[in-house]
C-alpha cells in the first residue's frame, strides 16, 4: 500500500463504495441526460472548430423546422446556417472562445415567421483551457409580441394625450400635478415640467374659483367623478376659463392618482358674459328710458312754476325797498335757479332737452373750457390736458360739450386726496362691428374719445352697476343730487355716442366719451359769448307776445316793457291774429309760445309773416325737444329761449333776435 506525502497510509479502498460511487454518477448523468433532452429550451455545444459536441432534441428539431437541416452530433453548425446567420453567429462563438459569458436576444426569419430567441452563451473549460462553448436558448417570441403590442399600445396612447386639444393632468390625492399633457403648454402656455409637482389649486387658480375646485375635488374623492369651470392662470398673466372632469384613480396600480381632462371654455364664458352684459344694458336702458320719460312729462309745468317764481321774484327785488324783503326774495330766486337747473339736468338725463347741434373742434373747446375748469377743481388739483391736433370734428352742441366735461370734472375731483390728478385727453378711435355689436349704445365708425381720468378713491363693481342710475349718489346728503353722471350719460346718448368706465378700488377711474366723427368742414371752436349791448339794438320796439299761460303772460309782458319795449300781449293765436291786423305796420318782433292749442308757434309765424315780411321771430317754450321738433322749431337758425328764463336771458335773447344784419326765420 502507498504511502501518502504526510508518511501516512491510506485506509484500504471498498470495492463496495467504488461500486456505488459509479451507479450514483451514471445515475446523475441519467437524470442531467433526461433534463436536457426534455426541458423547453434548445440546448447545443460546439468544440473550437464549430462541430456539435452536444445537441438536444428541442433543438435539433427547432433547426430543422427553421432551416430545412438535420442537425447531429460532429456537424459544423455554421455550415448549416445561412450566409446572412453565418457571421455574426460566428462571431458569437468566438466571443466565448476568448472566455466570455453573455446573453443576447436575436430575431430569425424561418418558414413559419420570425422567431425570437434569447440565448446564454458559456464557454466549456478544460483545466483553464477553453476547448468550445455552450448554448442555452429559449423561444421568447410571445413575451416579444406582448412587449411589441405593450408599446404600440403606449405610442398610440401618447400620441392620443400628445394630440388632444384638452388638458389631461393625474394629481395626487394631495393636490399635486403628478403627470401633465403637452396639450397644457398650447392651453396655458406652461410647459409639462412647469407644472408638474406644484399644488395646482393655490398656484394656479383664480382665487375667486379655488373654493368651487377643492369642493370639487372632494366630490371626486367622495364620489368618484366630479365636473367644475374655474379660471387657471396663463403663462402670459391673463386667466383661462377651463371646464374639467375629475375620476379618481387612486385605486388604479396604472394610475394612482385623479386623472383631470380639462378643455378651454373661454371663448363660450365671453360669449355667455356679453350676453348677460347685454341683457343687463338692456335692462338698464328699459329703466333709464321710463325715468326720462317721467322727467319729461314733469319738466314742462315745473318749467311754467318756475318761471313765475323766477320772474315775480326778480321783479319784486328792483321794486321792494326793505332790507329783509329783499333778502327773501333773493333766497327765494335762488332757489327757482337751483329749480331751474335740477330741471335742465332732468331734461338732460332723458335727452330732452333743446339743443342746437354744430360742428364742432373738439381740441379747441376742450382747451378752452380747461382754463374754466381749473378753478373749480381748485388749487391742490393738478389738470392735465391732452389734445389730438389732426381730429375731423364732432357734430354737437358746445353746451352739451361743456356740461359732459364739468360733470366728469367734478366728478373726478370728489374722488381725489390732495394733490391728485385729473387728466383730459383727446383721441380717435374707430370702433369696428363686432364691438359696437356688444355695446347696444355704441355704432361702428371713426370717434373721438374724449378721456377723462382721475387717480382717486375708485369704484367697486357695486357702485359701478349703478353709476349712471339717476338719483343714485355716493356723496353725503346735500352735495349731490345724483344727477350729475346720468345727465352725462343722457348727453352722449343723445349725440349718438357711448360712454365706458374702468374703474377699481384705489387705482382711479377713467371716464371715455366715444362721439361720432364728421366730414370734415366748418367747425365752431365754441360758442361766442353774447356780446350785445342795450345800445346795439333797437329800443322800443313793439314785441307782440303771445303765450297761453296767463301768469307767464302777465310776467313776460311786465319784463318786456321794463326793458322798453311796447307790448301786444295775446293769450291765444286767434288773438294774435287780430291783433297783427291792427298794428302789423308797427310790430318789430314776435314772441311766441311753441305748444298752443289750435295753431302752434312755427305755424302762426308764418301766418304773421304773410302780412309782415319783415317780422323777426323768437320762440320760447318750457317743453322737451321731441315735442319742440314736432312743431318744426329745433334749428340752428331759430331763435330760441328755453323756460324758465331770467329778465337778462330775456334781454339777450329779444337782442339777437332784432340785431341788424340777422334774419330770425
Amino acid at each position: 500500500m502507498t504511502e501518502r506525502p504526510d508518511g501516512t497510509t491510506p485506509p484500504p479502498i471498498d470495492p463496495g463504495a467504488v461500486q456505488e460511487a459509479e451507479a450514483s454518477r451514471r445515475l446523475d448523468l441519467a437524470n442531467l441526460r433526461a433534463i436536457l433532452e426534455n426541458t423547453l429550451d434548445h440546448i447545443w455545444a460546439v468544440d473550437r472548430n464549430y462541430r456539435i459536441l452536444h445537441i438536444n432534441e428541442n433543438f435539433a428539431r427547432a433547426f430543422e423546422a427553421a432551416f430545412g437541416v438535420r442537425l447531429g452530433k460532429g456537424a459544423r453548425i455554421v455550415d448549416a446556417l445561412p450566409s446572412p446567420l453565418r457571421d455574426p453567429w460566428i462571431d458569437r462563438y468566438d466571443r466565448a472562445f476568448s472566455g466570455d459569458r453573455f446573453t443576447f436576444v436575436d430575431r430569425i426569419e424561418t418558414a413559419f415567421g420570425a422567431v425570437h430567441v434569447e440565448v446564454a452563451v458559456n464557454p466549456i473549460l478544460d483545466g483553464e483551457q477553453v476547448v468550445g462553448a455552450s448554448l442555452f436558448a429559449r423561444d421568447i417570441t410571445g413575451r416579444v409580441r406582448d412587449q411589441e403590442a405593450l408599446q404600440a399600445s403606449e405610442r398610440r396612447f401618447a400620441a392620443l394625450i400628445r394630440h388632444a386639444s384638452s388638458s389631461i393632468t393625474v394629481l395626487d390625492a394631495a393636490g399635486n400635478q403628478i403627470f401633465v399633457s403637452p396639450a397644457a403648454q398650447n392651453l396655458l402656455g406652461f410647459t409639462p415640467a412647469e407644472l408638474t409637482g406644484i399644488p395646482v389649486i393655490e398656484a394656479m387658480i383664480h382665487p375667486e374659483d379655488q373654493a368651487a375646485v377643492m369642493e370639487a375635488f372632494a366630490r371626486v374623492l367622495r364620489e368618484g367623478s366630479a365636473i367644475v369651470q374655474y379660471r387657471h392662470r396663463h403663462r402670459d398673466g391673463s386667466w383661462v376659463w377651463l371646464e374639467a372632469h375629475g375620476s379618481n384613480q387612486v385605486d388604479n396600480p396604472d394610475i394612482r392618482g385623479i386623472v383631470v381632462n380639462a378643455h378651454d371654455i373661454t371663448d363660450r364664458k365671453r360669449a355667455e358674459q356679453d350676453r348677460a352684459g347685454l341683457e343687463d344694458q338692456l335692462r338698464q336702458a328699459m329703466k333709464m328710458e321710463a325715468v326720462g320719460r317721467l322727467a319729461g312729462g314733469v319738466a314742462h309745468d315745473f318749467n311754467n312754476m318756475l318761471g313765475a317764481i323766477l320772474g315775480h321774484a326778480e321783479l319784486a327785488i328792483q321794486s321792494a325797498d326793505r332790507e329783509a324783503v329783499n333778502e327773501n326774495l333773493e333766497e327765494i330766486r335762488h332757489a327757482a335757479e337751483r329749480s331751474a337747473e335740477l330741471t335742465r339736468q332732468l331734461l338732460a338725463f332723458a335727452r330732452k332737452q333743446t339743443v342746437v347741434p354744430r360742428p364742432l373742434d373738439l381740441n379747441a373747446h376742450v382747451v378752452r373750457l380747461s382754463r374754466l375748469l381749473r378753478p373749480l377743481l381748485g388749487e391742490d388739483v393738478e389738470l392735465l390736458v391732452r389734445a389730438d391736433a389732426d381730429l375731423e370734428p364732432v357734430w354737437m352742441d358746445p353746451a352739451q360739450l361743456d356740461q359732459i366735461l364739468t360733470n366728469l370734472c367734478l366728478n373726478a375731483r370728489d374722488a381725489l386726496s390732495p394733490g391728485g390728478r385729473v387728466t383730459i385727453s383727446v383721441g380717435r378711435a374707430v370702433l369696428d362691428a363686432a364691438t359696437a355689436d356688444v355695446r347696444p349704445d355704441a355704432s361702428p365708425g371713426p370717434h373721438a374719445v374724449l378721456t377723462v381720468s382721475d387717480d382717486g378713491c375708485g369704484m367697486d363693481p357695486d357702485t359701478l352697476s349703478h353709476l349712471f342710475e339717476p338719483f343714485f349718489t355716493t356723496k353725503e346728503t346735500g352735495r349731490g343730487t345724483g344727477l350729475g353722471l346720468a345727465t352725462v350719460h343722457g348727453i352722449v346718448r343723445q349725440n349718438g355716442g357711448h360712454i365706458a368706465v374702468d374703474s377699481a378700488p384705489g387705482l382711479g377711474s377713467t371716464f371715455r366719451v366715444f362721439l361720432p366723427l364728421r366730414e370734415a368742414g366748418p367747425v365752431v371752436a365754441a360758442p361766442a359769448p353774447p356780446a350785445h349791448r342795450a345800445a346795439d339794438a333797437p329800443r322800443g320796439c313793439t314785441v307782440l307776445l303771445v303765450e297761453d299761460n296767463p301768469a307767464l303772460l302777465r310776467l313776460t309782458r311786465t319784463m318786456l316793457e321794463r326793458l322798453g319795449h311796447e307790448v301786444l300781449a295775446a293769450g291765444t293765436p286767434v288773438e294774435a291774429l287780430r291783433l297783427t291786423e291792427a298794428h302789423c305796420g308797427r310790430l318789430g318782433l314776435l314772441l311766441t309760445d311753441v305748444v298752443m292749442p289750435g295753431i302752434n308757434g312755427r305755424d302762426l309765424s308764418l301766418r304773421l309773416r304773410e302780412r309782415c315780411p319783415d317780422l323777426r321771430c323768437l320762440f320760447m317754450s318750457g317743453y322737451t325737444a321731441d315735442v319742440i321738433a314736432r312743431h318744426g322749431v329745433v334749428d340752428h337758425e331759430v331763435h330760441f329761449l328755453q323756460k324758465p328764463f331770467t329778465m337778462k336771458q330775456l334781454e339777450t335773447a329779444v337782442l339777437r333776435a332784432l340785431e341788424p344784419g340777422r334774419r330770425s326765420t
